[in-house]
């Protein structure tokens, strides 16, 4: 998460007293084309300017500053919300906001437009920068990614400043659904409510929303599965064409996105001191013995491997489903089919709450 870019995040993690950890001091990063680190960042600034210049040209500033306009299009729902402004639908949010069109084209025309075409080390960029960033955010290509999701993943390396949750994402959902005095029903069948906020993805739900005419067309979207695997052990820097004798110095690797390798990204998660490192791996497949063999020294162990339905399939121009699915009734995930990430289903519920508050406004005023 970012400090800047994650508001509501951190907000929510403040305010349960939880402990924030900056990313200061993380190892640099890498990254990966299938036989050797086409980029290995260097602790001195004027290495890695001289590297990144000769290799890429002015291509890395041209899109850090298209990450900070789309920011600064982007930023205004935080005022928009804070004015009390609610959406019925996705649609009349992110046109309220000025980003509603990052959302019909890909990433990679919006990123042709912001570089141009044919410059120094342009293409290059593309596919050694632009391609790791979306292969291991969203397990997606340029061309298949929306330009609302992609800026939003590209903002994470143009404007770095990090953090993380002690207790992680499912210690912060426990603390604030204790902090809300929530109550869990399990088994109920049926029963009567003023209101009704369904907080899960209606895609393979098979929810029947009886009375709710043409939602069933607005749901087609398919999930991208990524394979997470934790191993412990200690990485074979010769793998990534490094001195065999020596120990891979990145505490994360990006693979571009015409490389072969089976996996998006990979990061190390836990120094224990006297003990190997415990490796995260993320793949659109789940990783052989025998691969798994050849990037590990012997003595490696698995500690987890979870499939899981990780992002939405993106497709754009998209379409939404709305917030607002009939008077009392509230989809909280209508935003995540363009922009799956946490500050954005903050935003999502924020505006949800925002529409029931409007509601029982109305019902109170008899309208």
């Amino acid at each position: 998460m970012h400090d800047t870019h994650s508001q509501y995040i951190r907000e929510l993690a403040d305010s349960q007293g939880l402990t924030v950890i900056g990313h200061i001091g993380v190892p640099p990063p890498a990254i990966f084309d299938g036989r050797s680190l086409v980029w290995a960042e260097s602790p001195w600034w004027l290495v890695n300017l001289v590297k990144a210049v000769w290799r890429w040209g002015l291509n890395p500033w041209l899109l850090q500053r298209y990450s900070a306009q789309f920011w600064d299009r982007f930023s205004a729902v935080y005022e928009l919300q804070t004015q009390g402004q609610a959406y019925d639908s996705p649609e009349d949010l992110l046109r309220a906001a000025g980003v509603y069109d990052d959302s019909q084209v890909t990433l990679f025309e919006a990123v042709e437009a912001a570089l141009g075409e044919g410059g120094w080390g342009t293409d290059l960029f593309k596919t050694e920068v632009v391609g790791a960033i979306t292969r291991a955010a969203y397990g997606q290509t340029s061309l298949q990614l929306n330009a609302l999701s992609g800026a939003a993943a590209l903002l994470a390396v143009t404007d770095p400043g990090g953090f993380s949750i002690e207790g992680g994402f499912p210690g912060l959902a426990s603390a604030l659904l204790d902090s809300a005095n929530a109550s869990l029903h399990l088994g109920a069948e049926s029963g009567d409510f003023d209101g009704i906020i369904l907080a899960a993805p209606l895609e393979g739900s098979q929810l029947d929303l009886a009375g709710v005419p043409d939602l069933a067309p607005r749901f087609p979207r398919s999930f991208v599965p990524t394979v997470t695997t934790l191993v412990r052990g200690r990485v074979r820097a010769s793998y990534f064409g490094q001195p065999a004798a020596t120990q891979l110095q990145y505490g994360r690797v990006l693979v571009t996105a015409d490389s072969p390798v089976p996996f998006s990204s990979l990061a190390k998660v836990q120094l224990a001191p006297g003990q190997p490192s415990l490796w995260r791996l993320t793949s659109p497949k789940t990783l052989s013995h025998a691969w798994l063999s050849i990037v590990f020294e012997a003595g490696w162990q698995v500690a987890d491997a979870t499939t899981w339905a990780a992002y939405p399939r993106s497709d754009p121009p998209e379409d939404f489903s709305p917030f607002l699915l009939a008077r009392g009734l509230w989809y909280n995930n209508a935003l995540e089919s363009v922009a799956g990430s946490l500050e954005a289903a903050a935003m999502s519920a924020l505006n949800t709450a925002l529409l029931v508050k409007r509601d029982v406004k109305a019902r109170l005023d008899g309208t």
